[in-house]
């Protein structure tokens, strides 16, 4: 099993937004039967706004899809809900794209009235204007591992199961 702390990293990532005075955060989740995206991820946004002394208000959280239309829709749901947010942090990088988008067209400015943060470090990432402060999991990386455990299990019939937890690094855009 070759997995990402996902947990940690989105702990980190909301703490992030914490340090550079967010103090009014909202969620973009996935569903929480994904146990990596969906409540590890969430886990650690919880558990990092807890340790910074602020309350969960579970009405701050929705759950999206896994696309920038769910993530727009979401951010407009989140938005109505509790207008008054100062940053987001989305599960994935394609959620927080949608999500700007819909920040972008209600003329909310980015990052200056809403910090948003996104966790894959894909390419979406980068493209988005501004760029995403975001999550690099070492997915290339836990395929060659992957790829090495399975080769030694072919090769050998007696081989420990092994499982292998990858780190991550936050990424911030220069200039933030």
């Amino acid at each position: 099993c070759v997995f990402h702390d996902d947990y940690h990293a989105s702990y980190a990532l909301t703490d992030l937004l914490l340090k550079k005075g967010r103090r009014n955060l909202g969620y973009l989740g996935a569903i929480q039967q994904d146990q990596a995206v969906g409540g590890e991820r969430r886990r650690g946004f919880q558990d990092a706004l807890r340790d910074n002394g602020l309350e969960i208000q579970p009405d701050h959280m929705v759950t999206a899809g896994f696309s920038v239309a769910s993530g727009y829709e979401k951010m407009r749901e989140l938005l109505e809900r509790c207008g008054n947010l100062d940053g987001v942090v989305c599960a994935t990088d394609t959620m927080a794209a949608g999500a700007m988008q819909y920040l972008g067209e209600k003329k909310i400015r980015v990052p200056e009235e809403i910090l948003v943060a996104g966790q894959g470090d894909s390419e979406m990432a980068r493209v988005t204007a501004p760029p995403l402060i975001t999550v690099h999991y070492s997915y290339e990386k836990s395929g060659e591992i992957a790829v090495q455990m399975l080769m030694e299990q072919l090769d050998q019939k007696d081989v420990t199961v092994r499982e292998v937890k990858l780190g991550y690094s936050l990424v911030e855009p220069v200039g933030d």
